[in-house]
């Protein structure tokens, strides 16, 4: 997901590509734009998931076909760390609508923003 330019003020621009990688990139990529101790943390019954189980839980879970965020608000305490606070609603193929509030923490590792931790509280 992470850009390799963060250009700002476009701070919806990182969303919609979290947004597409969760959705569209092959394993190989979601692989490659998370950190190497990246954590998930989801409602139950998910919980707190580790690198490989949320690369795991992406591969074998339906996807989100639509998803549309709001009230975001970007952190920038360092210019290493983007912290994306957010809520998003989304459904999937089934239709039924899922509303959260997220927020999502990209560290800068070389020239990739990788995501380090993400987190949603279901509304």
């Amino acid at each position: 997901m992470p850009p390799s330019v963060f250009l700002l003020p476009s701070r919806y621009l990182l969303l919609e590509r979290y947004r597409r990688t969760c959705n569209i990139y092959a394993r190989s990529k979601r692989d490659s734009t998370l950190a190497e101790h990246a954590l998930m943390v989801f409602p139950a019954p998910a919980g707190v998931l580790d690198r490989a189980a949320t690369l795991d839980s992406i591969q074998s879970g339906s996807r989100w076909v639509h998803a549309n965020f709001e009230k975001r608000e970007l952190l920038r305490p360092t210019d290493r760390v983007a912290l994306l606070v957010y809520s998003a609603t989304a459904s999937r193929h089934e239709g039924v609508a899922y509303r959260a509030l997220c927020s999502s923490t990209y560290v800068k590792q070389g020239d990739a923003w990788l995501l380090a931790l993400h987190h949603q509280t279901p509304q």
